[in-house]
């Protein structure tokens, strides 16, 4: 028989969702794959699921019904008990399938490599609205590190009977539990088609539900060891803030803590202890140290004022103002400042400004930051820096060495949910105050976002510039898209996110005066350090001890899941697979939360010895890998445009990589890199342009000629520090203005917090240059 004529079971078990039921039955009784059968397993529902059932008259369903709530994993393995079919699939009640899904999945599951599980894109539907919006998956998620619930999956008897069913412990997340087992035991294909459609919204689940949810995932990959305790400790005190704001009131935030923590009990004893040593952290002993810091405060408090007043004296320095009541917090904050002003008394007659970023790590926006300071501060700007939580290695090393001065505050203040939006305010309105600052470059921090209308009202002479890098991040977000009017200029990165930008302004009505303040500027590269003609190759493999004959495919990219490395590691298998990979070693640099998974990948692979994974490497390094690389692969879930892809094609090396964000307006497919589709058979593409690389090496060298070419005036670093340097003189030259009344921003913006200088006891300051009256 073939095998795509086998006789699929679908199993809903459903409670008290009669309501949702018939559409769901209907949508597997109209499937065009007819060797079908039903089975409904009712979990002692208390609505009318019998007689829906009942109106349903077809043959191939069956009705299964308990006396007393069993649970979701009962009802499923009972049902998948009594199924005669060669091939099972899970259908929730509030799920839908479209009619040819289950024949496009077993085509897909048995076409070349078959496969014994199978998932596919879907729709998600709003059931108040009626919108509806396409969900794709990622091509790849047999890593163990990824947190996410897969609908519809579609399996074999044998995978099931080798996976053992669903286990009751970990409700209500068995769906995820199962599939992390499916993970480790076999490869899941995926079907890149939408085939069916999950409705969302109210009556669907309770408000609560996706955050506790999103909790307990992490509670089944902490006691399956796919994550480190800190990492847990993390997601729960992300919890309890996201909880807290979903909750109608204090009771209410305790009931639920009481739940999730018989839940977490359940599955995992290690994970409870976590969890309710972090709930009495949070409800009781926060509050006592707190108390008992403010007693000391109020002794240490007239002793760190005299020091504050000493300082003061010095010459240079103007006088600091009275507070009514000293905060020890506050005046040691402010000696802080007064220090970094003393040290920055030799950048005279500078414009200063003050970069606002999230905290001090290797990564893409940073370098960005870095390497606008690096240009302009030769060229009449002095810059500081605000950020939080500082990675201990050579580039950061290198980073803060840019500014004239930096304040790093607590880890905690990386998430606006876990500080305090007024003390933040408060370092920046110091340091404008007491650096005399003239620009805000903000990049990429929430809190930075949200204070700008205090920023506005007390300091309207300073002017704020943003750097915008990524969709879906930071201010591409719809909780601060009201930011627009107090932004003096707007950068974007590419035009790509320049024109998504604005189609969300013209989406929400918002003012057009707000286009001209947005520009595109892209990010450079230093065309000079990144010339093969001036690097001499082979250092790289000589440092590794490789062949000097070796083709390295290469990629530089923290481990992370957005890289997607478990998928680089992927290729490297089809390659060697298809013969392809003889002369080649594939090289990861980076690290990150992944590089274990990786690790394990490839020894699963067996390609210990094609792979070397070189861990954070510094960048004279990294050249010299470049100029070694034959091919550069990079294939993120999500990028803005990324600035290590224009150094490979600055150092002649074809780039293949996965068409996110704004990789096009780099790369032309075909002409001077490749570009595969982000989440369909990106491992097939990928293979099938190195094949073809290998077999025309005329091709191979017209395209990494065509890179560097193609690269050099658009994304070279001296063009973009020329135009940043345009862009803050033309910015500073501005009016000092209110933002204007919009009433569509004002409609996004959910709360205007009052002056913090008011709550604070600061003095108002003069509006003529920002210095103290």
């Amino acid at each position: 028989m073939n095998p795509i004529n086998k006789k699929v079971s679908i199993v809903i078990a459903t409670r008290d969702k009669a309501i949702f039921l018939k559409e769901a039955i209907e949508s597997c009784l109209a499937q065009s794959h007819c060797d079908i059968e039903v089975l409904i397993v009712d979990d002692a529902s208390r609505d009318d699921t019998r007689n829906v059932v009942n109106t349903c008259s077809d043959a191939r369903i069956r009705y299964i019904r308990h006396g007393l709530p069993m649970g979701v994993s009962k009802s499923l393995n009972d049902g998948f008990s009594q199924a005669t079919g060669e091939y099972f699939l899970r259908l929730g009640d509030t799920e839908r399938l479209l009619p040819r899904a289950l024949e496009e999945m077993l085509k897909c599951l048995h076409s070349h490599p078959p496969s014994e599980c199978i998932y596919m894109n879907y729709y998600a539907r709003n059931v108040k609205t009626h919108y509806q919006s396409l969900k794709e998956l990622p091509d790849y998620v047999n890593s163990p590190n990824f947190n996410r619930t897969i609908p519809c999956l579609l399996f074999s008897r044998l995978a099931y009977q080798a996976v053992g069913g669903y286990d009751s412990q970990f409700e209500p997340v068995e769906q995820f539990e199962f599939c992390l087992r499916m993970i480790k035991k076999f490869e899941l294909k995926h079907c890149p088609q939408a085939l069916a459609v999950l409705l969302s919204g109210p009556n669907v689940k309770e408000r609560t539900l996706p955050v506790k949810q999103g909790l307990l995932r992490h509670v089944v990959r902490y006691k399956r060891g796919y994550t480190e305790k800190i990492s847990f400790i993390q997601a729960t005190e992300n919890f309890f803030r996201e909880l807290r704001l979903l909750s109608r009131g204090r009771s209410d935030y305790t009931l639920a803590l009481v739940q999730v923590f018989r839940m977490i009990i359940k599955m995992s004893w290690r994970a409870g202890f976590v969890f309710a040593f972090l709930v009495v952290k949070m409800l009781l002993i926060r509050p006592f140290l707190t108390t008992i810091s403010n007693g000391i405060s109020k002794i240490i408090s007239n002793i760190i004022a005299s020091v504050i007043k000493l300082i003061s004296l010095v010459p240079s320095m103007p006088p600091m103002p009275k507070m009514a009541t000293p905060d020890p917090k506050d005046l040691w904050r402010r000696f802080k400042i007064l220090l970094i002003k003393k040290m920055a008394q030799k950048y005279t007659n500078t414009t200063r400004v003050l970069c606002l970023i999230p905290q001090m790590v290797v990564g893409g926006s940073e370098k960005v930051v870095g390497d606008i300071v690096g240009g302009l501060r030769t060229k009449g700007y002095t810059f500081f820096l605000l950020g939080a939580k500082k990675e201990n290695n050579k580039w950061c090393k290198h980073f803060s060495d840019l500014f004239a001065g930096i304040i790093l505050l607590p880890e905690q203040f990386v998430n606006i949910y876990h500080s305090s939006q007024e003390v933040y305010f408060a370092h920046v309105a110091d340091m404008i105050r007491i650096l005399d600052i003239k620009m805000v470059l903000i990049s990429n921090p929430e809190h930075g976002y949200n204070i700008l209308p205090q920023l506005k009202e007390e300091f309207p002479w300073v002017k704020v510039v943003d750097l915008i890098h990524l969709e879906q991040y930071a201010a591409t977000t719809d909780t601060l898209r009201w930011v627009a009017p107090y932004i003096d200029r707007r950068v974007c990165i590419s035009q790509r996110l320049r024109n998504v930008m604005l189609s969300q302004y013209k989406k929400e009505n918002f003012k057009s005066n707000y286009e001209p303040r947005m520009v595109c500027i892209y990010n450079g590269n230093d065309m000079k350090q990144f010339d093969p003609d001036q690097l001499q190759k082979g250092k790289f493999k000589k440092r590794r001890g490789l062949n000097p004959d070796a083709k390295i495919v290469s990629v530089v990219a923290r481990m992370a899941w957005i890289k997607r490395p478990l998928l680089f590691v992927e290729a490297a298998k089809a390659l060697v697979d298809k013969g392809l990979a003889d002369p080649m070693v594939f090289v990861m640099a980076g690290d990150g939360e992944d590089t274990k998974f990786v690790k394990e990948k490839v020894q699963d692979y067996g390609l210990q010895d094609k792979f070397i994974l070189t861990g954070m490497i510094p960048q004279n390094e990294v050249r010299e890998l470049l100029a070694d690389s034959y091919l550069f692969l990079l294939v993120s879930e999500l990028e803005g445009l990324a600035l290590v892809a224009v150094e490979a094609m600055s150092m002649s090396v074809p780039v293949i990589a996965t068409d996110v964000g704004a990789m096009n307006e780099a790369i032309e497919h075909g002409k001077n890199g490749f570009l595969v589709h982000a989440h369909k058979n990106v491992v097939g593409d990928v293979t099938a342009i190195v094949e073809k690389l290998v077999k025309d090496p005329a091709l191979y060298e017209r395209i990494a000629r065509e890179s560097r070419r193609s690269v050099l005036a658009k994304f070279s670093l001296d063009t973009m520090i020329e135009n940043y340097g345009r862009l803050f003189e033309e910015t500073l030259q501005l009016e000092p203005q209110k933002p204007e009344s919009d009433p569509s921003f004002s409609a996004q913006r959910s709360s205007s917090a009052p002056s913090l200088f008011s709550k604070l006891n600061l003095p108002r300051l003069a509006q003529q240059g920002g210095h103290v009256k």
